[in-house]
């Protein structure tokens, strides 16, 4: 009887819940196999399947023998779900020295909204542009469109205040990106206009200045009829390429003369212009 005892609590020292956890291995192919041929209930195995961590082969050779050597469809679905979310899981999970994102790499998660790649000096260096808001505008050729009995175009101006904007670049073929928010499918505008979700549907243009002021036009009207948005040759051809869910990288077609431009999105010309709008404004100061 003691030397019963003695083995028994030998065996529940080794047995230990940590010593268990270490020898425990994940659910695989055979594993399935053998609780099938143990004769143990479908609706067992699935729930030892999602009990368990495991490492499925779920190749397709290996889906055939499974069905082959009678695993029912119901258990093989469960391995797939097991494996499926592992994936996921993996995929989501960062590891913990994984080092943090870079904000000058274009390839790093951003805030949406775009920004320019400055490839001047010793380094690369990412720039959002900021929203400029305008709620001023004005029209033009109502003298002439009077005149003509309104044959002559009225013109609506976006006017955005000072002559220069905030952002400089002085890089005659700028490289942009823009990062779009996959959930809101936008740059985080007003959900009262709408969004954009590829930057197709802005428009590059370029300003007219003055001492005080920046215009565009953003709605034209006549006799005959009228258009919002800007004018063709107001806008700047540009190149669009997908990089990677959500980011896009966007390259002039042509160098850009110095001067002021701004990027205008689907909702910047609401209205003709006289319910305001945003642009994502720039200069451009050296051409090289």
């Amino acid at each position: 009887m003691k030397l019963s005892i003695l083995v028994i609590f030998s065996l529940g020292l080794f047995f230990t819940p940590a010593n268990f956890a270490q020898t425990k291995k994940p659910l695989a192919n055979d594993d399935v196999v053998q609780m099938v041929k143990a004769g143990f209930p479908e609706s067992m195995i699935i729930k030892a399947i999602g009990a368990n961590d495991t490492n499925f082969d779920v190749s397709v050779q290996a889906l055939t023998d499974l069905k082959n050597g009678g695993i029912s469809q119901p258990v093989i679905e469960a391995m797939l779900a097991a494996e499926e979310k592992k994936k996921t899981s993996e995929a989501v999970t960062k590891p913990a020295n994984a080092p943090p994102p870079d904000p000058n790499d274009p390839k790093s998660p951003h805030g949406s909204g775009i920004y320019w790649l400055s490839k001047n000096g010793t380094g690369s260096r990412m720039t959002r542009l900021e929203v400029s808001s305008y709620s001023q505008s004005k029209t033009g050729g109502m003298m002439a469109s009077g005149m003509t009995m309104g044959i002559h175009k009225v013109k609506w101006k976006a006017v955005l205040p000072g002559p220069r904007a905030a952002l400089r670049i002085n890089e005659a073929t700028p490289e942009f990106y823009f990062y779009f928010d996959e959930k809101s499918q936008g740059l985080g505008q007003s959900s009262a206009r709408p969004e954009a979700s590829k930057p197709e549907e802005f428009s590059l243009t370029r300003m007219s200045a003055s001492s005080k002021e920046r215009e565009l036009v953003v709605g034209q009207a006549s006799i005959t009829g009228g258009s919002t948005g800007t004018r063709s040759g107001d806008t700047i051809p540009v190149n669009v390429e997908k990089v990677a869910p959500g980011i896009y990288k966007v390259t002039t077609g042509k160098a850009l003369d110095p001067g002021e431009y701004c990027f205008v999105p689907p909702s910047g010309a609401v209205g003709y212009g006289m319910a305001g709008g945003t642009l994502f404004d720039f200069g451009v100061d050296v051409a090289k």
